[in-house]
């Protein structure tokens, strides 16, 4: 009765104020007692199914990882850390090509290293002589199979025999290698 006779005297403009007043404090209320902690649980909630999704995707990532190590393996040539013989394989893989296709390996000299703090960069010459298709077709063969090397240049020269007076097509093909330093032998 109390609060009739005062909302009595009140116009209708500061009727509203005050409603408005307690319901923003309701509203205050209901905020610190009841959704204050929902809302935190939420969060949680969120935060917790995110890491989920992270353990969930994890072997996609691992396969994803591992592709691009592949691929930075291509682009560099493979690391040879198990002292394979990596001249041995370049020249068993040319020279079986080159009987396949009519080609003849020229010069096979020994291979050229370059020491870094970790890693051994080690420069294989190969010198091939035959027709430009043949060659060419070596080229790709040795650009597709990464797993001796990368072919980081090639120098096509024509060279004249004088006493055949006859001209012929040779490349010189430079494949490097990479290996850590730590396991090297040779």
């Amino acid at each position: 009765m109390i609060y009739t006779d005062m909302l009595k005297g009140l116009t209708y403009r500061r009727k509203v104020y005050l409603l408005i007043a307690v319901f923003l404090l309701l509203l205050l209320l209901c905020h610190s007692l009841a959704f204050k902690e929902t809302l935190k649980l939420k969060r949680e909630v969120r935060k917790m199914k995110d890491q989920l999704e992270i353990v969930e995707n994890a072997p996609q990532q691992i396969a994803n990882l591992e592709i691009k190590i592949e691929e930075i393996e291509q682009v560099i040539g493979k690391n040879f850390n198990s002292g394979e013989d990596i001249q041995q394989q370049i020249l068993e893989k040319i020279s079986n090509y080159c009987i396949e296709n009519k080609l003849v390996v020229k010069e096979f000299p020994k291979k050229l290293s370059s020491n870094d703090q970790q890693y051994m960069i080690e420069t294989n010459r190969v010198v091939i002589e035959g027709s430009f298709t043949g060659l060419l077709k070596l080229l790709h063969f040795l650009e597709q199979d990464k797993k001796i090397g990368r072919v980081v240049s090639v120098d096509f020269r024509a060279n004249q025999d004088f006493k055949t007076k006859r001209t012929f097509l040779t490349m010189f093909i430079f494949i490097q290698n990479i290996k850590t330093g730590t396991n090297d032998k040779s």
